[in-house]
C-alpha cells in the first residue's frame, strides 16, 4: 500500500503550518519522520487521519483520496496518555479490532487475543487493565491492538517516549518484524535520533512546515544524526566529541 501527500498545505487561524508538504511511504519502506517540535510532524499525522482539513493538495492511499474504508487500513499508535487506562486491555483491543471488521466473532477474537498477548510475553496481564501495567508493557499491549487489526500502515508518534533500555530494544524488535514479515508500512517520529537510525530505511526531514530533505537511508554509509545537524545547522555528534576531545587533550 502506498501513501502519497502531494503539495499539502495547512493553516491554523491563517498561519501557515503546512506548505506544500509533499513525500510517500512505499512497500516495505519504514520511515523517519523527523524534526523539532512545532516543526509540522503533528500536524501531518492529523491530516493523514483527516482530522484536520487541508486547503491544498492531495494525501492518498494507492492513488485514491482517503475515506473511510480506506482508513480502516490505517492504524495509529497512540500515545499512552491518549487511550482510557481504565479499560481492561481485551476491551479496548476489542473495540478497536470491530472498527476495522465488518464481522467480528467474539470467541475468534478472544483466541486471537490470547495467542498474540502469550507472544509478546503478557499471558499474565490478559485481564489487566492498562492502569495496572508498566509503561512498557502498555505499548506491548497497544501494539498487540496493532497485530490484532493487521492494518496496512502504521504511523506512530514518538513510541518509545518514557521507555527503558531493553523495553525500547525489545519494542523497535517487534516494529522490524511487523515490516519484514507482515509487510507493514511503517511511518514513526521520534526525537531519539539514534534509536531510529537502527529502524528506517527512509528519512523525511520537516522544518517549519516544509520538507527539507526525502531521501533513502542507509546506516551503513551515513549517520542520521549528521544528517539532521546539517540541515538543521547544527553541530554534529562527531564534530562536538571531537571537539570536546581536543579540549581535554589540551588540559592534560
Amino acid at each position: 500500500m502506498n501513501l502519497q501527500l502531494k503539495n499539502v498545505e495547512k493553516s491554523i487561524n491563517k498561519k501557515p503550518i503546512l506548505k506544500n508538504i509533499s513525500f510517500e511511504l512505499n512497500e516495505g519502506e519504514i520511515i523517519g519522520f523527523i524534526g523539532d517540535n512545532g516543526a509540522g510532524k503533528t500536524t501531518t499525522i492529523k491530516s493523514i487521519f483527516q482530522e484536520y482539513q487541508i486547503q491544498h493538495g492531495e494525501i492518498l492511499i494507492n492513488d485514491q483520496k482517503i475515506d473511510n474504508n480506506i482508513l480502516k487500513k490505517i492504524e495509529f499508535f497512540p500515545d499512552q496518555n491518549n487511550f482510557p487506562k481504565n479499560y481492561k486491555v481485551r476491551d479496548y483491543c476489542y473495540y478497536n479490532y470491530k472498527l476495522s471488521k465488518e464481522v467480528v466473532n467474539k470467541d475468534e477474537f478472544n483466541k486471537l487475543f490470547e495467542k498474540t498477548m502469550t507472544a509478546l510475553n503478557l499471558q499474565e496481564q490478559l485481564n489487566a487493565k492498562f492502569s495496572q501495567l508498566s509503561s512498557g508493557m502498555q505499548k506491548k499491549a497497544l501494539m498487540v491492538m496493532v497485530l490484532l487489526t493487521k492494518p496496512e500502515i502504521l504511523i506512530l508518534d514518538e513510541p518509545t517516549a518514557n521507555l527503558d533500555v531493553e523495553s525500547r530494544l525489545e519494542f523497535n524488535e517487534i516494529l522490524k518484524m511487523l515490516s519484514k514479515d507482515l509487510k507493514i508500512n511503517i511511518l514513526i517520529t521520534s526525537h531519539n535520533i539514534e534509536e531510529l537510525e537502527t529502524l528506517i530505511t527512509k528519512i523525511v526531514l520537516i522544518k517549519d512546515g516544509e520538507i527539507i530533505l526525502s531521501k533513502k537511508f542507509d546506516k551503513t554509509k551515513e549517520k542520521l544524526a549528521d544528517i539532521y545537524a546539517k540541515h538543521y545547522n547544527r553541530p554534529s555528534r562527531s564534530l562536538v566529541s571531537g571537539k570536546l576531545e581536543e579540549i581535554l587533550k589540551n588540559e592534560k
